[in-house]
């Protein structure tokens, strides 16, 4: 992640805005409290906790590939009582972690930073237990393609929200709630898959 982008998701506003988000993933398609849930792509924890609060997990697992944000993950789940959460290290295109092994997925803004993202949806998938429920929030590269470029981003990365639903498709999931209607402006994709039972 380039320097603008982590000063763009380590502020405030940024928390508020997942806030918002967690709590309508979980409006999206409610689960049962005490289930398995993987969250991709943890940052410093903001959203680990979020979705600790929200769908109060019987065990949640959340990774990063940077590891200082992994650091700070793990500081800030410790104050938030949220540290029974595991954190770990990984790739999200390479998970380290047995077929079958989550009820859930969550995914809030880090699909668009894997240049594989295709590959980490696959392993969404792998990793999902049969009826298992794949959550997510994300920006597409119609309204976000021209900016990423000015900052540097990897553009192999961005998707259209077409490109999405077709490698969600690919992956095995089935959408479940449609691409659209996030709760605030930032991101323009929001919605849940699930894998075949």
């Amino acid at each position: 992640m380039r320097l603008l982008e982590r000063i763009l998701v380590n502020n405030p506003l940024y928390a508020w805005l997942q806030r918002r988000e967690v709590a309508n993933l979980y409006r999206l398609a409610r689960l049962p409290a005490g289930l398995t849930i993987l969250d991709l792509g943890c940052g410093r924890g903001v959203e680990t906790a979020l979705i600790a609060d929200a769908f109060r997990p019987g065990r949640l697992v959340a990774f990063d590939l940077d590891r200082r944000q992994v650091q700070e993950a793990g500081r800030r789940l410790a104050h938030n009582g949220a540290a029974e959460s595991a954190l770990l290290l990984a790739d999200a295109s390479r998970l380290p972690f047995a077929a079958e092994r989550f009820d859930a997925v969550v995914e809030m803004a880090v699909m668009h930073h894997v240049p594989d993202w295709q590959a980490a949806l696959r392993e969404v998938a792998r990793v999902l237990k049969p009826g298992g429920s794949f959550h997510f929030v994300d920006i597409s590269k119609r309204r976000y393609g021209i900016g990423m470029k000015l900052m540097g981003h990897d553009m192999q990365a961005l998707f259209t929200i077409g490109g999405f639903r077709t490698a969600l498709e690919e992956a095995g999931l089935t959408l479940e709630r449609g691409i659209g209607r996030p709760v605030t402006p930032v991101f323009d994709m929001v919605g849940v898959a699930r894998k075949a039972a």
